[in-house]
This record gives C-alpha cells, sequence and structure tokens, in this order.
C-alpha cells in the first residue's frame, strides 16, 4: 500500500465511513471492516447481494432495489445515492448512507456493469438526533410552560403559546422580535444581562414581571446559553414560571416554621418508623438536650412510660391520633407529667408518613391542682368540723357546767364526786377534741400577740422533754436575733406539744427531736411552687425526728382530721389537722419533709412583723369575785341561758335573761336601773350578737359588752381573729371562767 493509499484508509476509519468494491461478474463483493461493522457480520463471512437484501428493513427494501436497477440500466449514469434501514446481525435498527459509482463496459445495448465502487456512513445517530429535535419542538410548543428562544442581542425569535398568554398577549406576532428583557426589570441592563447568561451558562433569578394590562407578579426566570460549534454564543432559551403563589406559600410556610420554632410547646415530628426527623427549641429543653442533632434518629417517647407509648403508637396506627398524659423522665432523671398530642400523615392512599406530637408540661400544673384539691377538702371538712363543733360546745357548756354546779351542792366530801370527776375529764376531752375541730377549721377564736418563737420553745421545751421520755434527745437550735411574728401564743404551744407526741410515737426505740427557728427569707422559686406563700421576710420554726418516717401516700393526707398512721386506740388522727388550721389561721404555711425509715421534718414559714408590740403574758390564776351589778343575758340555746344565769346570781349578779335580741332591745327602756354588762351569744336566729351590741350601744353608751360562742362566723373577728378591744368568752367554759371574765369586763376602763 502506497501513502496515499494509507491516508485514504485513515481518513475512512476517522470518518466512520465503510466502503465496498462489488465485482458484477463473481457477484463477490469486497467490504471493509467499518462496513462489516456496520452490518455486524464477520470478516471470513462472504457478502453477496443477497446478503444485503436480508438484512435491508422491509419497509425500505422496494425504495433500495428500484434505486439500485435505476443507476444499473442501460440510460443509467451508474450513481446510487439513497438513506435506508437495516437491521444488523444483533437485529438492531440502522441507517445508512450509501453512495456508489457504477463502472460499465460495451455500448448501446452492448452496455453492462462491470464493477461499483462505494462509500456508506452510518447516520442512526442523526437520525435520533434529527427526531428527538423533532419531539422537543413539539413539546416546547404544547407546553403549558412559557418558553422563548432569543438571539445573542436579545431580540425574541421564538415564543411557544404558553408564553404568549403568560404575559397577557393574544397573538405570537405580539411578542415577536420584541427583546427578552421587556417583560421584567433585571438589575442589569440587557446587554450585561446576555453577557452574565454567557458566563454562567445557566442563570436563574426570582424578580417581578409586569404583564400586558400592567398587573404586577413574581416570576422565575430560568435562562441558558446555547453556543455554536465555535464556542459563541448562538441562542438564549428562557422558560417563565408564575411564582406567586408559591411565594405565598413559601412565606406562610416561613411563618409557619417560624411559629413552631419559637413555640412554647414542645413539637417532635417522626418518620414512619418513629424516629425523630424535627424537633423545636421547646422540645430540646423539655427533655434536656442542647441540640437538635441529639435527638434526630431517636424515638420522641423514649423517655416517656413505656406502657403508655406502646398505648399511643397502635391508637395512632389505628385511629391517626392520640390524646392524653404521661409520664416521663427528664435527661437529668427528674419525674415529669406531661400532656400530649399525636397526629399522623398520610400519603393519599393511607400509609403513613410523619407523626406530629405536642408536649405540654403539666407537672407543676399537676403539683398545683392536687395543692388546690387539697385545701378545697380540707376546706369542706373545715365547715363541716366547725358547724358540729358550735353546736357541740353548747352542749359541754350545759354538760360541764351542769357536772360544776352539782358539785358544788353535794359539797367536798359526798361519795358521788368521784363519779362527776370522770365525766368532767370525759367533758373535758371532749372539749380538747372540739377545740381542735375549730382550730382545723380555722374557726377557733384566737388572740394573736406579737411574739419571739425563742421565748415560746424556752417554756414549753422542759414539758415537751417530759412528754418525749428519756430515750428521746430533745436539742433546741434557736438563732438569737430571730424576728418577731403575730401569732396566738397558746396555739404555738398546742403546735410544739402535738408535733413533739407524734414524734415520739414515730421514735419507739428512741431517737432525736430538733427543734429550729431562724430567720429565712423565700424568693420567687420557692413561692411559686408554694400555694398561698408570699415573698418577703419569714421566720421559720422547723420541727425534725430520727423516727420510722412516712410514705408518699401518708404524706398526702397527713393534715386531713381523722387521718392517722398509729394504731387503732392510740390517735385520734386530730393533732396535725389542728397545727395545719393554727398555722393557717395565723397567716402561716406549713410543708413537711419525710421518707420512710428517713425522719421527718415540718416547716412552718411565718411572716415577720417589723417590731414587738409587748411580750406575750399568760396572766395568774385568780380565784373569781362577786358582784352586785345588773347584767343583761341574750342566749338563744335554753339550757346554757338556764346555766349562765344561774351562775351569775350565785356571784351575786342581777341577771336579765332574754331568749332573743329583739326581746332584749323591747324590755331594755323598762329595766330601771339599766345593766352595766351586755353578755350575748354571737350567732343567732334573726339578729347577731354585734348588731345587738351596736343598737344598745347606741341606748345606754356606758353598758359593757361580752361575746359568748363556739365560733363567730367573722361577726366580731377576721378569719378568726378577735377585732381590737372585742371581749370575748369562748364555749365552753366553766363557772369560773364565766364569772371571772364577766369580773375582768366590768373592771376594765
Amino acid at each position: 500500500m502506497n501513502e496515499n493509499d494509507e491516508r485514504l484508509s485513515q481518513a475512512v476509519r476517522a470518518g466512520g465511513i465503510g466502503i465496498f468494491d462489488h465485482d458484477h461478474a463473481s457477484d463477490v463483493i469486497y467490504w471493509s471492516p467499518e462496513l462489516r461493522e456496520f452490518y455486524g457480520v464477520t470478516a471470513d463471512e462472504v457478502m453477496t447481494l443477497g446478503t444485503i437484501v436480508a438484512l435491508c428493513h422491509p419497509d425500505d427494501l422496494d425504495r433500495v432495489m428500484q434505486a439500485a436497477i435505476l443507476a444499473h440500466s442501460p440510460g443509467g449514469d451508474g450513481s446510487f445515492d439513497i438513506e435506508h434501514r437495516i437491521f444488523d446481525r444483533k437485529g438492531q435498527l440502522r441507517w445508512l448512507l450509501t453512495r456508489s459509482t457504477t463502472l460499465f463496459e460495451g455500448a448501446g445495448s452492448e452496455r453492462h456493469p462491470v464493477r461499483t465502487i462505494g462509500a456508506v456512513q452510518d447516520v442512526t445517530d442523526r437520525h435520533h438526533a434529527s427526531a428527538q429535535l423533532r419531539i422537543l419542538d413539539t413539546v416546547i410548543r404544547s407546553s403549558g410552560r412559557a418558553v422563548a428562544i432569543a438571539d445573542p442581542s436579545g431580540q425574541l425569535t421564538f415564543a411557544n403559546e404558553a408564553f404568549v398568554r403568560f404575559w397577557g398577549h393574544e397573538r405570537g406576532d405580539d411578542v415577536l422580535d420584541r427583546s427578552l428583557f421587556e417583560f421584567w426589570e433585571p438589575s442589569e441592563g440587557p446587554g450585561e444581562a446576555i453577557a452574565t447568561i454567557f458566563r454562567k451558562g445557566t442563570w436563574h433569578i426570582e424578580t417581578v414581571g409586569y404583564r400586558r394590562n400592567g398587573e404586577a407578579f413574581d416570576v422565575a426566570v430560568v435562562a441558558e446559553a446555547v453556543c455554536d460549534t465555535r464556542g459563541q454564543l448562538a441562542q438564549v432559551l428562557a422558560t417563565f414560571t408564575d411564582i406567586t403563589a408559591s411565594k405565598l406559600v413559601e412565606q406562610a410556610l416561613r411563618l409557619r416554621d417560624q411559629a413552631i420554632a419559637t413555640s412554647l410547646a414542645a413539637i417532635a415530628m417522626s418518620d414512619d418508623q418513629g424516629r425523630i426527623v424535627y424537633a423545636n427549641p421547646a422540645f430540646l429543653k423539655l427533655w434536656g438536650y442542647t441540640s437538635e442533632d441529639e435527638v434526630l434518629g431517636r424515638s420522641p417517647l423514649e423517655r416517656a412510660d413505656e406502657q403508655r407509648v406502646h398505648q399511643i403508637q397502635d391508637s395512632v396506627r389505628a385511629h391517626g391520633s392520640w390524646v392524653g398524659e404521661l409520664a416521663g423522665k427528664h435527661r437529668d432523671g427528674m419525674g415529669m407529667q406531661l400532656r400530649l398530642s399525636a397526629q399522623s400523615i398520610c400519603d393519599a392512599n393511607g400509609q403513613l408518613l410523619n407523626v406530629v406530637l405536642t408536649f405540654v408540661d403539666v407537672t407543676e400544673q399537676k403539683r398545683l391542682e392536687a395543692q388546690l384539691l387539697h385545701a378545697q377538702k380540707m376546706e369542706s371538712v373545715g365547715r363541716l368540723a366547725g358547724g358540729v363543733a358550735h353546736d357541740f360546745n353548747n352542749l359541754l357548756t350545759v354538760i360541764l357546767g351542769g357536772i360544776e354546779l352539782t358539785s358544788l351542792e353535794l359539797g367536798e366530801s359526798h361519795p358521788a364526786l368521784e363519779y362527776l370527776a370522770d365525766a368532767k375529764d370525759a367533758a373535758d376531752s371532749a372539749g380538747t377534741l372540739t377545740k381542735q375541730l375549730l382550730a382545723f377549721s380555722r374557726k377557733q377564736i384566737i388572740t394573736p400577740k406579737v411574739l419571739n418563737l425563742n421565748d415560746v420553745i424556752a417554756r414549753v421545751e422542759r414539758m415537751a422533754q417530759r412528754l418525749l421520755g428519756e430515750d428521746v434527745v430533745l436539742r433546741t437550735v434557736c438563732s438569737p436575733n430571730l424576728g418577731f411574728v403575730r401569732f396566738d401564743p397558746g396555739q404555738v404551744e398546742q403546735i410544739i406539744v402535738n408535733l413533739a407526741v407524734n414524734a415520739r410515737d414515730a421514735m419507739p426505740q428512741g431517737g432525736r427531736l430538733t427543734i429550729e427557728t431562724r430567720n429565712v427569707r423565700l424568693d420567687h422559686a420557692l413561692v411559686e411552687s408554694h400555694v398561698g406563700v408570699e415573698l418577703g421576710d419569714h421566720v421559720l420554726l422547723a420541727i425534725s425526728d430520727s423516727g420510722t418516717g412516712m410514705s408518699e401516700d401518708a404524706r398526702a393526707h397527713l393534715f386531713e382530721p381523722f387521718f392517722t398512721t398509729k394504731g387503732p386506740g392510740k390517735g385520734t388522727g386530730l393533732g396535725l389537722a389542728m397545727v395545719y388550721g393554727a398555722v393557717q389561721q395565723n397567716g402561716g404555711r406549713i410543708e413537711v419533709q419525710s421518707e420512710p425509715e428517713n425522719g421527718t421534718t415540718f416547716k412552718i414559714y411565718l411572716p415577720r412583723v417589723p417590731c414587738a408590740e409587748g411580750e406575750a403574758r399568760f396572766p395568774e390564776r385568780e380565784s373569781p369575785r362577786s358582784g352586785g351589778e345588773s347584767i343583761m343575758l341574750v342566749e338563744d340555746d335554753a339550757r346554757v341561758r338556764g346555766f349562765a344565769a344561774t351562775v351569775l346570781e350565785r356571784f351575786g349578779y342581777g341577771v336579765h335573761a332574754f331568749s332573743t335580741p329583739l326581746q332584749a332591745l323591747s324590755a331594755l327602756p323598762q329595766l330601771n336601773p339599766a345593766p352595766q354588762l351586755l353578755v350575748t351569744d354571737v350567732v343567732m336566729p334573726g339578729m347577731n350578737g354585734r348588731v345587738l351590741a351596736e343598737r344598745i350601744a347606741s341606748l345606754v353608751p356606758t353598758m359593757k359588752v361580752l361575746f359568748v360562742s363556739g365560733y363567730t362566723e367573722n361577726v366580731i373577728v377576721h378569719h378568726g381573729v378577735l377585732k381590737h378591744h372585742i371581749e370575748f368568752l369562748a364555749k365552753p367554759y366553766s363557772v369560773d371562767q364565766l364569772a371571772q371574765r364577766v369580773r375582768e369586763v366590768l373592771d376594765a376602763r
């Protein structure tokens, strides 16, 4: 092969061209390797016209045969040029472009073909590209998306119908030859915009467009550069999308996401496998995490009560939602009470995609609700107890008075005095129970004084040690600069004694009891966790024992009347109820800390008062003195009225007894001389004792008043505390107590 033939062979291979040479005399055809590759035949296979005919596409065979016959006919010029299809030996469709020239011998009728030389080119890819371009052209023209093509200067050369409608026009002629940039306001000029498109290849912007009628709307523009074979910009293909609605949706979603992210409710979303895919900051804070990465892929219920978790999952899958309360544990192990709303999100076929869970921490709310419920229950029981105690005190007044009067009549040596003493002890015990009921219900009449708790503790310390016994060590830790409180001194003693007795019973093998006082200042954290406690300076009275302690259930019922952890016959269940009521009535708050086998501590917080108004004193007991003054007695209970009148007459007083306030007012003008003292019950039908006293004061200003009652329903008191300068005697009272108080009131200036 010479140099020219070698160059030709290389060019043929480089151009992807196959050549053939057909010897008509032998009907043997030479095919180059490239041409054999087109047809998929092997190098050793002998090619004939029959082989070519067999591989030709049936639909193109007649056309190919006609062209060949024409080229080889006596009148033909021997040229053959046609595109046709074949199926190669693998069954794949190919497009071939065949060009050939036939050489003839002879002339006229003796003229016949001798040799045909040709070249074949595989144009399959070009046909496919052409088909795709036709499809693409059809798609662009019929597309619902606005598409336009511009030349390198930006002038429109094509616009589909969707583009025409998009900008509010009716015909394509209305937009062609206009600048691509007339329809929106690019931040840069047309020239700079074209340069940017060419430089970037693809240019995407979101801007404001203007339709033919002047309407402005949000539009997204995607412009792509189409370059020629030299790399020069040939065309600009641009598509336009109205994003006004999507912008509104995007804004709404952004606001929603912001609301969820800033919500105080803890929100998490899990996938269909129960794994967290989103958690807002409140969710992280609720469970004690610092970043979303710590919870992604985990279960939002992994720290919740396991039994309730299965119930929630079953409900969400079966019904699509679950709403209720469950217990959980903070990351630090602290228990929480939570309110949960779980809602499923499904696809169009009902398959679960996600679950949205919203948690609200109701731990504090539950605690406050329990405290409020306890307070309401205590208040209800207190009203009942107060009503019973009122009537019971009237009965005890008569019973104790009858016993005392009978004892006086019988003399000191009468054998029946022993029985009367037993009856009096029993009546006194009943009176103590009544006082405890009144203390619990905060209807006991008290006379609070400004005092120092250290003084009271010093006074009762010896008595408390006797109650505790020798096997209990009593220790007092009293602050030397303790502030003053306003409290009924007798009630302070009752509180200390009751708590000491309870401590002794909790330490059957002995132990330690500590009574402590100190000044404290209650801050916001403590106030928020204790209903009714106020900010400011307080005095703390703490009484702690090393006894058996209490369970959580026992602590929940500790201050309820008649509740006791002691065995049968070992307690009335009113001691701690009295303590609770007394503390509440004096404006304080009490709390208890206790665990089984770890002892118990009672903490009583009492508001401090700025200064002492005088030390609380307990007057010496004196025998009542007689008198000859005139007394008006008003009492609606006949038995109490008879007993009181008898006692006063025995001490030399002139008594005018009445069953109703109206009777007393009607008789007052006829009484001469006018009585010096009004002894009246407080709670009476028709008119209470305070109103009666005011009416009498307008008629006889010099008459003094002594109020008597089991409890007063705030007539002469405020929440059980006596108003200033009110003289009062509580039921049940004894002969000496009535006589003593009457004498004190009459002698007072």
